[in-house]
């Protein structure tokens, strides 16, 4: 669980990234209710998984890992995308960060 999370991690913190860095900002329909509570949990979440890896990890798998990640995830996201098709399944990327996150320290 903790690489799946550290995975779907990185895709959410980047799909906010490309939300900031969109070329019309005004365009993106902002979250509300439970989509901007899900949003607000997301980097906590993912925190916690980081926390947890380095608590039973070795160091050196976390690092590696968060770069690996960083590796595959950066390409896939910052190409040319139409935000419509990231933002799709954004709130199904939170939700299942947010279970990862409670599920790794259970």
């Amino acid at each position: 669980m903790f690489f799946i999370g550290m995975i779907v991690g990185m895709h959410v913190g980047y799909t906010i990234r490309v939300i900031m860095r969109a070329e019309n900002p005004a365009s993106y329909d902002p979250p509300t209710g439970v989509r901007q509570m899900l949003s607000t949990l997301t980097f906590p979440a993912w925190g916690s998984i980081f926390i947890w890896g380095f608590i039973n990890l070795p160091w050196y798998v976390v690092i590696i890992w968060f770069l690996i990640c960083a590796l595959v995830i950066t390409p896939i996201v910052f190409q040319k995308i139409p935000l419509a098709k990231i933002f799709y399944y954004k709130p199904h990327s939170e939700a299942l960060l947010l279970l990862l996150g409670i599920l790794v320290w259970v």
